[in-house]
């Protein structure tokens, strides 16, 4: 998948193989926001945008034919869906975390988890996240345990060479926790000595 940067967007799939891209119907939305992600059975996404005038909120898409359907209120941004594809973790205009039912259904708060943090993903059983705050460098990444709200350490990013290191942007994770990528902003400058300066 990938956004367009038109105006208004144009979300597509591009094919692995031979084939051609798909352009998805963009129903209202103006403009997409945070990325989006397939659903385990490889027939719906999960995306967030939003429409002219209106904030931000979670859909759901079939693909490839099939208009983006909210499952979330406005001012909801999307963070991981889970691994069996029932829920999405979500963060509201307020800066909380919510857990959205996909097929419908009151969310369910998460207290705990903080509005500078992102979500990396589910853990593969669907009892906890992963989850980091990218303005924290270098920046711990964490195991959040939904039920209890326990944190366990998992990994420190940022940390091989922190010369000009400013952000971390994100992290993206495997099954396997062990298996990881992060990029991040780093910004250097030089400092001259001027000789003769009065």
């Amino acid at each position: 998948m990938a956004f367009i940067p038109t105006h208004p967007m144009q979300m597509v799939i591009y094919p692995i193989g031979a084939g051609e891209l798909v352009k998805l119907e963009r129903g209202g939305i103006e403009a997409y926001e945070n990325g989006a992600a397939w659903f385990p059975d490889g027939r719906r996404i999960i995306l967030c945008g939003h429409e002219p005038g209106r904030a931000s909120r979670v859909y759901i898409q079939a693909i490839p034919v099939g208009k983006p359907q909210p499952i979330a209120p406005e001012g909801t941004h999307l963070g991981a869906l889970s691994p069996d594809g029932r829920l999405v973790l979500a963060r509201g205009s307020d800066g909380s975390w919510d857990t959205h039912p996909v097929g419908g259904g009151p969310p369910r708060p998460v207290p705990g988890l903080t509005a500078r943090e992102e979500p990396i993903r589910w853990s593969a059983d669907g009892s906890s996240v992963y989850v980091f705050d990218p303005r924290e460098v270098p920046s711990r990444v964490e195991r959040f345990t939904l039920a209890t709200g326990q944190r366990d350490l998992v990994m420190t990013v940022g940390t091989e060479n922190r010369t000009g290191l400013t952000r971390v942007s994100s992290v993206t994770m495997a099954d396997d926790p062990r298996v990881y990528a992060y990029s991040f902003y780093r910004q250097l400058s030089s400092l001259f000595v001027w000789d003769g300066a009065r």
